[in-house]
């Protein structure tokens, strides 16, 4: 399913249908845009303001609530410090946008009992060239990244930028928009393109000009996070590979992961619904992950003595790998299931079916993938540089992170294979680092103290 540019890291699972990505312009390698979804409310009426829990799902679990991640991953922890974003701005760039983020987010915040949201849109000139779905499906990853940033650092500002379309050289002239205007601290991108693909590009859009942007950012004290991808370490090529931006040395590349919460409910009591006695963190099989074939093996991974896992043992990589870090991207009770995350998004997303039958979807939706980790890794650094006064970002963080890998268990929660689950189809787990995690999910009072 490849014919656009950029792969949207938002795997939306169970109900199965897909958006295809329109090539608007520029270099003509292929793209994947692929949406699994399963909607709350399938009517063509939105049902706002009700988060319907009780929903009777035939199986898996029910997306999580704002209020129990930040339980798990210690967000609350952070805001009892005062520590919620006060000052700070998190950029989320994204390709065309949502109609109706304003909306969407309202009733989000109004359902999960959180403050009004401190929104701007800046939708940036061009063509918007793409087809209706390809639209719908950006919107629904816009939902996520604003919804689900806010929801993390509840009294930090947002600002989101709207490339024209998800061609890299808009999604370029996005990320530059927010870098020359000082817009914010972090910035969140959920989206990328295998790097093999990209290796003879040049121009805006190419990995020359998007590296030297980056650099400026860090430069700055902004820090670019990005997601590592949902298709593993192929990345729907025929090779092991990484994804871009999140292979580049300036920019926190964030995994995935396959979360069970002790306090949830897995299915219902209609479907056999019950309950699990302890937490577990998985590894998440589609987490994308792996080696650079640009950027070669950083010093402060080098230092940290990290090693690629395959079926033949340990590899001293040549090249910077990726994840850093990872974050939940599902959450059923076993590998696979239910989306992680409830998302509240009004654009309506057209499925036509045999015949004459069409289904217009709209309202709440469990969504899942490594999407879910930079907006909300985004959200904890803006968290962590609240406290800070009028200081600038924190710039490049990685580094510290690495510096601090012989102790990760103090910093991050470690991620365990699930029973013959262990990789990502090439790179397997391993204790410490490995690349289909990095170090592991946050404890977040605990990386609070590194920066």
């Amino acid at each position: 399913m490849r014919n656009g540019y950029v792969t949207v890291f938002a795997a939306f699972v169970v109900f199965l249908f897909s958006f295809f990505p329109t090539l608007a312009y520029g270099y003509t390698a292929p793209v994947t845009a692929s949406y699994y979804a399963e909607p709350i409310f399938s009517e063509n009426a939105v049902s706002q303001g009700v988060v319907n829990l009780g929903f009777p799902f035939p199986e898996g679990a029910p997306p999580y609530t704002p209020s129990q991640i930040a339980s798990y991953y210690g967000f609350s922890s952070l805001w009892e410090e005062g520590r919620e974003g006060q000052g700070e701005t998190i950029v989320i760039v994204d390709a065309f946008g949502s109609p109706t983020i304003y909306q969407d987010v309202a009733v989000f915040d109004a359902v999960f009992d959180l403050p009004a949201v401190q929104l701007t849109v800046v939708p940036l000139p061009g063509p918007h060239i793409g087809s209706y779905s390809d639209k719908a499906g950006w919107a629904m990853e816009t939902s996520l990244d604003v919804e689900w940033a806010h929801a993390m650092a509840p009294y930090a500002k947002i600002v989101l930028v709207e490339a024209s379309d998800d061609s890299l050289s808009a999604l370029y002239a996005a990320v530059s928009y927010a870098v020359n205007a000082h817009l914010g601290q972090v910035i969140s991108m959920s989206w990328g393109a295998p790097e093999p693909e990209l290796l003879g590009v040049t121009g805006p859009g190419s990995i020359s000009s998007f590296d030297s942007l980056f650099q400026e950012a860090v430069a700055e004290g902004i820090t670019p996070v990005a997601s590592s991808g949902d298709e593993g370490a192929y990345n729907g090529l025929s090779f092991p590979n990484v994804n871009y931006p999140a292979s580049d040395p300036n920019v926190l590349a964030v995994g995935g992961t396959n979360l069970t919460l002790s306090t949830a409910v897995y299915g219902t009591e209609a479907y056999g619904g019950y309950t699990i006695s302890s937490t577990h963190e998985y590894l998440w099989v589609d987490s994308g992950g792996g080696q650079s074939e640009y950027f070669p093996e950083q010093s402060w991974q080098e230092n940290a003595e990290v090693k690629l896992t395959t079926s033949a043992g340990n590899v001293e990589p040549t090249g910077r790998v990726v994840p850093d870090v990872s974050y939940v991207a599902d959450s059923p009770y076993g590998p696979t299931g239910w989306g992680g995350l409830w998302i509240f998004d009004s654009t309506p997303v057209i499925i036509p079916v045999s015949g004459q039958t069409v289904y217009v979807l709209q309202g709440w939706y469990g969504v899942g993938g490594t999407s879910c980790g930079a907006p909300q890794w985004s959200a904890l650094l803006a968290d962590v540089a609240s406290s800070h006064g009028e200081a600038p970002g924190l710039g490049l963080i990685t580094p510290i992170i690495y510096a601090h890998g012989h102790d990760y268990e103090t910093y991050f929660n470690p991620v365990m294979p699930y029973n013959d689950l262990n990789s990502n189809g090439y790179y397997y787990y391993s204790p410490g680092w490995d690349a289909v995690t990095g170090w592991g999910s946050p404890k977040a009072t605990s990386v609070a103290s590194l920066v």
